[in-house]
Order: structure tokens, then sequence, then C-alpha cells
């Protein structure tokens, strides 16, 4: 792949005023596979740079075809969004995902049949990059839109779009636990994890990771009304699987385990177990310092949160200095999150304040 860019590249600078379109935009699909590639691994910052180059190229030569190139920019956009994301920078990720669903509203007005699926996807992404700035209300909004579109599309081909609406419908319960709407949150969780599961009998290979984020999804849910037991058991078969991807894709997958064994520790506290909440949420806590010291731009914040469960735990078992030092470092680590996004961090920042003055040491 990075030798045919250089190729294209090459083509591209020697054919300058001749036949320079063809060659740009091939160099610009190589490019945007490429950021596609480094995306699916968690190679995020060299997706980052991959995806800015395909989206400059892309750009130029919309400005020449926009009939032609719009569609390739859009998916640039959207390789471009998502490296921002997964590099925790927010705001520009959601500039970026803004464009990318306004190109795709273009396009399904022109083309519905062969756009519609790309634009639900993109309000997905959308919705994402709203609910990592704490704008619940409006990722509510963009991710009704894409179950609903989903949902059409999973009637006429459901071996096509299934997959598609499980996410949605995930994503959907997810937003509906933020707002503290937690029946609804179960019941689109569980709709989740239902299609996820037929599918993993057929392609375990393909879907266990989305299945397994349901499954978060699902124990947020119990846990939040009160069901213990039903939140520790679906979220041990996430941590499960989350550990036995990691083993063979620690890049991608250890972030997600460091969030499986977060709740695992959570549902274990909950439930009176506290040396094996311990365990878990010392191991989240292991595994979010290491991703804080190479991204703390995504990471340092849930580093905050596993700290702050870790107190909690400490202060149950009665080992109040502990408590009291892991919670002062979780408090260090929120403060400039809780200013930059008061509405997603803010409570953190609240509840580790009062646990620290609650303190009986």
């Amino acid at each position: 792949m990075a030798e045919a860019i250089d190729i294209y590249r090459k083509l591209a600078e020697r054919n300058v005023g001749r036949d320079s379109g063809r060659y740009q935009a091939d160099l610009a699909k190589f490019l945007t596979n490429l950021a596609a590639n480094y995306l699916d691994i968690g190679k995020y910052k060299e997706a980052l740079e991959s995806a800015k180059e395909a989206v400059k190229i892309c750009e130029e030569l919309t400005k020449r075809n926009p009939d032609k190139y719009l569609p390739d920019l859009a998916t640039a956009l959207n390789n471009l969004g998502s490296a921002y994301s997964n590099l925790g920078k927010y705001k520009e990720a959601l500039e970026k995902t803004e464009e990318v669903v306004e190109i795709y509203r273009e396009l399904v007005k022109h083309n519905p049949d062969k756009y519609r699926g790309d634009l639900a996807m993109s309000l997905t992404n959308l919705g994402r990059d709203y609910f990592f700035l704490g704008k619940y209300e409006e990722v509510l909004k963009a991710t009704k839109e894409a179950v609903e579109i989903r949902r059409e599309l999973a009637k006429c081909n459901p071996d096509k779009y299934l997959p598609d609406l499980s996410a949605s419908l995930s994503n959907l319960g997810e937003i509906f636990h933020s707002l503290g709407k937690y029946k609804e949150a179960l019941k689109a969780t569980e709709d989740a994890v239902g299609i996820y599961r037929n599918l993993v009998e057929l392609y375990p290979d393909k879907y266990r990771s989305d299945m397994a984020t349901s499954l978060l999804g699902l124990g947020n849910s119990y846990y939040s009304l009160g069901k213990y037991e039903e939140a520790l058991k679906v979220t041990k078969e996430a941590v499960e699987i989350y550990r036995e991807l990691a083993e063979h894709n620690p890049d991608k997958y250890q972030p997600y385990l460091a969030m499986s064994l977060n709740n695992l520790g959570r549902d274990y506290y909950s439930l009176g177990r506290y040396e094996e909440a311990l365990e878990a949420t010392k191991e989240a806590v292991d595994i979010y310092r290491e991703l804080a010291e190479h991204n703390p731009d995504k990471y340092q914040p849930y580093l905050a949160q596993s700290l702050t469960l870790l107190g909690y735990i400490l202060l149950l078992k009665e080992d109040c200095p502990k408590a009291k030092k892991n919670l002062q470092e979780a408090l260090i680590y929120i403060l400039p999150f809780a200013n930059k996004y008061p509405q997603r961090w803010g409570n953190l920042f609240a509840s580790i304040y009062s646990l620290l003055t609650q303190a009986p040491c």
C-alpha cells in the first residue's frame, strides 16, 4: 500500500497540467484506504496524517468536478473525523463529521438508494462526536434519525443492514442512558444484543467486538435499574471477549478492555464483593494509565474515572489514606477536562471533590 502511494504521488507530481487529475484521484483513494486500515488497527496518528492528505486532494478535485468527486471527499472527511475523535480532538472531529453529513444529505437528494446508508453512517458518527462533547440532546436527534434510516433499510436488505441497525440501537441505548432514560436504554440495548448474538453465530470473528460493546451498554442499563446480578453477568461476558481480542490487537482493544474492567469493578462493588471489585478496577487503572501516557487528550479523563472508582472502593474497605491518594490524583487529571467540557465531565469533578471533602482522614 505504501509503495503504491509513493508511485501515485510521483505520477501526480510529474503530470501536473496533463493527466494529473487521474493520478491525484488514485492517490487520494489509496490514502483514504490507508487511513481506514490504520483506523481499523488502532493506529490513529498515522490515520490522521493519511486522511488529512486525502482530504486535501479530494477538496481540489471536487472544486473541478463536484459530481464525480464529492462522494470521495465525504469518505476522506469521514476518516479524518474518526481519527480526530479517536485522538480525543472532539471539536475538530465534530467539524469534519458535520461536513460529511451535509454532503450525504445533498447526495441523497439525487440518489437516495445509493447514499441513504452512508447518511445513516455519518449521522451515527455525528452522534458520537456530540456525545463526547456532552451535547446529549443533539446526540439523541442524530442517532434516532440513523436508527430510522437503518431500520427501513434492514427491512429491504437484512443481510446487509442488520449489523448497522444493531450498532445504531446500541448507540441509542447509550444516549438514553446518559439522559437518565434507563428503561428506554434497556430496550434499545436488548434489541442490539439480540441482533448481535445471531450475527456472532454466523460470523464470530466479525461481530464479537460489536456485541461486547452492546453488552457493556446492556450492563449499564441493568446497573442503573438496580439489577446488579444481571449487570455483572453481561459485563463479565464483555470482559472475556475484549481480553481475548486485546491479546491479538492491543492497540485497538486495550481501551475497550479497560472500560469493561471498570464496569466490572462497579458491578462487583454494587454486590458488596469488594476484593473482586478492587482487582478489576486496579487492572482498569493500570491500562488507562498506560493509554493516557500516549494519548492524554482521550484517555486522561477515563483514567480519572477509574481512579475515582478505585478510591471509592478503598473508602468502603476503610483504607482512607490510599483512597484519598487516588481521589486526589483523579481530581488533578479531570480538572482541565471539566473546565473544557463541563457538560461531559463536570459531574465527575463534583463527585471526586465531594468524596474528598467527606473522606474521614
